[in-house]
């Protein structure tokens, strides 16, 4: 985890583990509410589409580098709490938006195309976008000081990105959209890079040693 000049990172990393088989009527959690079913990738796509509606997230690398336009990336897509909502199939859509450092959460109702509810909060770090981890990561390979480290080891590399932020006002990047970057081989973690930083909201490099 990143600590340089205040900075704190999030990685989540889900593992399961294999468990003798016991009864359903013995196990601890028989009785309690079963969590959503998993979205497919259609209901996903609708859930996108609900709430967005006439706008449209930032899709490559490219785009998020280069676009004048608001830049706004969907963070994550996953079934919503039946509580918002008694009736219909439900969505949580969490979307960052660059323009103020707006973390935008809405449950939308997949049966009626409605918005069920909005929330909206300023220099939140919710998980990074694909389209943001194909950023960081291509910056970063790019980079001379990165490159010459990692070239030895070619197809057998590794780039994990964490969403990283600071809470020091006077840091350039405070209010930024920030990549912390892991860099993995076989042998372990690349520790000799130093902590690589990507800021995606200038698409700018720095590199502490």
């Amino acid at each position: 985890m990143p600590t340089h000049r205040g900075w704190s990172g999030i990685l989540v990393l889900a593992a399961a583990l294999l468990t003798p088989p016991i009864a359903r009527a013995q196990h601890p959690a028989a009785g309690l509410p079963q969590p959503p079913p998993l979205l497919t990738d259609e209901q996903r796509a609708k859930a996108i589409s609900i709430a967005l509606r006439e706008q449209r997230p930032v899709l490559s690398a490219f785009e998020l580098r280069e676009t004048e336009r608001p830049r706004i990336v969907v963070s994550n897509v996953e079934p919503a709490d039946r509580k918002a909502a008694p009736e219909g199939h439900l969505a949580l859509v969490t979307l960052y938006q660059y323009s103020g450092d707006v973390t935008i959460r809405q449950v939308v109702n997949l049966d009626n195309g409605a918005v069920v509810g909005e929330a909206r909060a300023e220099r939140q770090t919710p998980p990074l976008a694909p389209v943001e981890v194909e950023l960081a990561r291509g910056l970063a390979l790019a980079d001379p000081r990165i490159a010459t480290v990692v070239a030895p080891f070619a197809n057998r590399l590794g780039v994990e990105a964490l969403v990283a932020s600071t809470s020091d006002r006077n840091d350039p990047l405070y209010g930024h959209r920030v990549a912390y970057l892991l860099f993995r081989t076989p042998e372990g973690y690349l520790a000799n890079i130093g902590e690589v930083f990507v800021d995606l909201t200038t698409a700018r490099l720095e590199v502490h040693r």
